[in-house]
């Protein structure tokens, strides 16, 4: 199972286990709703809030655990994926080059001239994709 499913998981069970335990609340609420006001309702609805309260907290515990594995398992893989460098072929180079000609932003005439927007940066990074020093140069060059 890849890395966003198991984080899709672990979210949607979550999320069922929250909605679960919001209904089991509303129904035990919905049951002493009458009973608000006398002694033995109050006792009953404050159990209910107490019991509601401690099971968010042990379901949020859980989530947080089994999300704890799912992010540790991304940061490894995106680690991983670093580590190995694919340098750019040809026609990144020359994309590179390209964006290197740029000017430096600055305004003529009231306008800015020499702006990279950031569709511009994402059809060059399009054409670097499969080269992580390529990207990352290109990162570079969109920061200066």
């Amino acid at each position: 199972m890849g890395n966003l499913a198991s984080y899709k998981r672990a979210w949607g069970n979550h999320r069922e286990a929250v909605r679960k335990i919001y209904r089991t609340w509303q129904d035990e609420m919905a049951k002493w709703e009458g009973y608000k006001g006398s002694k033995l309702g109050d006792e009953h609805i404050q159990a209910a809030n107490d019991k509601y309260s401690a099971d968010l907290a042990a379901a949020r515990q859980r989530y947080s655990a089994e999300m704890d594995s799912v992010l540790q398992a991304m940061r490894k893989k995106l680690e991983d994926a670093d580590s190995v460098v694919v340098p750019p072929t040809d026609e990144q180079l020359l994309v590179l080059q390209t964006v290197q000609l740029i000017p430096e932003a600055r305004v003529v005439d009231g306008k800015m001239v020499g702006d990279m927007s950031m569709a511009d940066y994402s059809r060059y990074l399009e054409l670097c994709k499969g080269s992580n020093m390529a990207m990352k140069a290109l990162w570079g060059l969109a920061k200066s």
